[in-house]
C-alpha cells in the first residue's frame, strides 16, 4: 500500500512543479503588465484574471470586464482547439490583453511597452514572443467596426497562430487577419453588426473572386477582411483541425531559411488549390 502511494506521489510531483512554475510565471507577467500600464500615464487599470489570460483595462471599463473575459477566453478556446495546440507547451505562463479606449493609444504603447515603431492607422497587435505575451486593442472607429473587445479576441487567436507556427515564422498576412476575424465569427452571433456586415460583402464580391486571389494580395480594401476571414474560416473551423494545423507548420522555412509562401503551405498540408476554391466557394454560395 505505501509502495502504491509512493508512486502516486512521484507521478504527480512533476505536473506539482509544472503547475508552481507556471504561477511563478504568470506573477511576474502580471507585475510586467501592471508596470506597462503605468508607463501609459492614463490612469491606474481595472484588472480581471480568467484561466488563460491577464486582462488590464482603464477603470471606465471595469464593469464590463465581468462579461469581456469570457469572451476572450472562447476566442482562446476556439483558436487553441482549431491549431490542435497542447497545453503544456502551447506558451509560458499566460497571455496578457490589453484594451483601450483611445486609437491614439496604440501608438505611444507600440513605443513604451512593445519597443516598436507603430504602423499608421494600426489599433490592435500582438507580440507571441515568450519574453512579451500580449495582444491590445482599441475602438477602431467606424460604424460597422468590430468592438474592442472583439479586436482583442482577434489578436489572441492570432497570436496562438503565430505560437503554432513558430514565432520566427513569417506568416503573410491575410492568414494572421483571416483567422483572427475567422475566430470572431465563431465567437459572436451572425446577427452582430460588424458579422453581418462582412457576410453582407462577402456575397457581393464572392463570384468574381477565387482563393487565389486572397493569398496574391490582389483584393479591394473594402472586400479584403471578409474574403480573408471566410477562407481563412474554412480553412480552420471547416477542412479539420488536423489538416489546418498542418497547413500552419507548412510556413516553417525549410532547410535555406526562406519564407514559404501560402502555395507551399497548402501543399505540405496535402491541399490541392483549385479543388479548395471550388469547395470554399460552393460552401459560401
Amino acid at each position: 500500500m505505501r509502495t502504491a502511494l509512493l508512486g502516486l506521489l512521484l507521478a504527480a510531483l512533476p505536473g506539482l512543479a509544472q503547475g508552481q512554475e507556471d504561477r511563478t510565471k504568470a506573477a511576474g507577467q502580471k507585475k510586467a503588465a501592471q508596470d506597462a500600464w503605468a508607463s501609459m500615464d492614463v490612469g491606474d487599470p481595472a484588472h480581471a484574471e480568467t484561466k488563460h489570460l491577464l486582462i488590464f483595462a482603464p477603470k471606465s471599463m471595469e464593469k464590463r470586464l465581468s462579461s469581456v473575459g469570457p469572451l476572450l477566453e472562447k476566442y482562446h478556446d476556439l483558436a487553441f482547439k482549431a491549431l490542435t495546440l497542447n497545453e503544456k507547451d502551447a506558451y509560458p505562463g499566460k497571455i496578457t490583453v490589453y484594451l483601450f479606449e483611445q486609437k491614439e493609444h496604440i501608438p505611444t504603447f507600440a513605443r513604451r511597452v512593445e519597443k516598436r515603431r507603430p504602423m499608421p492607422g494600426e489599433t490592435s497587435s500582438y507580440a507571441a514572443g515568450d519574453d512579451k505575451l500580449l495582444a491590445v486593442a482599441a475602438p477602431a472607429g467606424g460604424k460597422n467596426a468590430a468592438p474592442v473587445e472583439a479586436s482583442a479576441g482577434e489578436m489572441v487567436a492570432s497570436l496562438l497562430l503565430s505560437r503554432k507556427a513558430g514565432v520566427r515564422t513569417s506568416l503573410p498576412e491575410w492568414l494572421t487577419t483571416g483567422f483572427g476575424r475567422a475566430t470572431s465569427y465563431r465567437a459572436f452571433q451572425a446577427r452582430e453588426k460588424f458579422v453581418s456586415e462582412d457576410r453582407k460583402v462577402l456575397r457581393l464580391v464572392i463570384r468574381k473572386r477565387n482563393a487565389s486571389d486572397v493569398w496574391a494580395g490582389s483584393l479591394e480594401a473594402e472586400e479584403a477582411v471578409p474574403l480573408q476571414a471566410s477562407l481563412a474560416e474554412f480553412l480552420a473551423y471547416e477542412l479539420g483541425s488536423a489538416r489546418f494545423a498542418k497547413f500552419v507548420v507548412g510556413f516553417r522555412p525549410g532547410e535555406n531559411q526562406q519564407s514559404r509562401t501560402t502555395a507551399q503551405a497548402l501543399e505540405e498540408a496535402g491541399i490541392e488549390g483549385e479543388r479548395l476554391n471550388t469547395v470554399w466557394k460552393a460552401r459560401v454560395r
